[in-house]
């Protein structure tokens, strides 16, 4: 199964009301890339989330709103642009003509990647996790939603996320858009 949704909301308790409708088309004209229906469908029903002041989802966003998913892709994407032009080894497989990391989600400074590649619909994307320091990187054959609910499980690249995230535990979560939209 690699749509979770239902199970992150269970595991986040999660109780809040579906956001208002945004449109994905313009995100997506913007990223260049039709997204994952299972992580669309997460962010439609509970908005871009904050959890422990940890994990952030993003979504469709307004301008330069900070859970703009648009705006975080465009940021990974020029990150990725630096550290290239400043000499950092980054591994073929994900930036091989064709390959490309879209950023989702984010816990502290480390990021959850779909490796999009040539010939693979969306809906069959892998996810790839990176350390802050870019030292490790680790591939997941999981969707977004499936890569989510093992992290808030704590059994998503411990080695990366130590011991941010636990089965069983009581998470704070917020929606990302309201506290934006409140400062």
């Amino acid at each position: 199964m690699r749509d979770a949704v239902e199970r992150i909301i269970e595991v986040l308790d999660y109780r809040g009301e579906p956001p208002a409708p945004r449109s994905w088309a313009p995100a997506e004209a913007l990223i260049g890339a039709t997204l994952p229906a299972d992580y669309k469908a997460l962010v439609d029903r509970t908005g871009p989330l904050v959890v422990d002041d940890l994990l952030c989802t993003y979504g469709p966003g307004v301008g330069n709103r900070v859970y703009d998913l648009a705006g975080l892709v465009r940021e990974r994407d020029e990150a990725w642009t630096v550290f290239r032009s400043v000499g950092v080894d980054l591994p073929d497989r994900y930036f091989a003509e064709g390959n490309r990391l879209i950023a989702f989600a984010g816990v502290d400074a480390h990021y959850l990647y779909w490796h999009a590649r040539p010939g693979v619909p969306a809906d069959e994307w892998g996810v790839v996790v990176n350390d802050a320091d870019v030292a490790r990187w680790r591939d997941f054959d999981l969707s977004a939603t499936e890569s989510l609910y093992r992290l808030l499980r704590g059994d998503l690249a411990p080695e990366i996320f130590r011991d941010l995230f636990a089965a069983g535990r009581r998470y704070q979560v917020a929606r990302f858009d309201e506290e934006a939209d409140s400062e």
